[in-house]
């Protein structure tokens, strides 16, 4: 596997195997209980069609290697 096969695979799929599930969907992506810390309202999103994520509750964002690297 290189680092092409890595970034494509889909976000939703690594969350889901981390054992996070989509709690709402919006026009542009599905939201999650943030992996990297505790909260009570789901602030992270994922835009399946670009395959990238945001942290509105810490302001972080980026692909699936920067996701890992947290």
């Amino acid at each position: 596997m290189n680092i092409d096969d890595i970034r494509n695979i889909p976000l939703v799929d690594f969350l889901n195997h981390l054992g996070y599930q989509p709690t709402g969907r919006d026009s542009k992506g599905l939201w999650f209980y943030s992996p990297l810390r505790s909260e009570r309202k789901p602030s992270f999103h994922v835009n399946p069609k670009k395959n990238l994520w945001y942290d509105f509750g810490s302001g972080n964002g980026g692909d699936i290697f920067s996701l890992a690297g947290e």
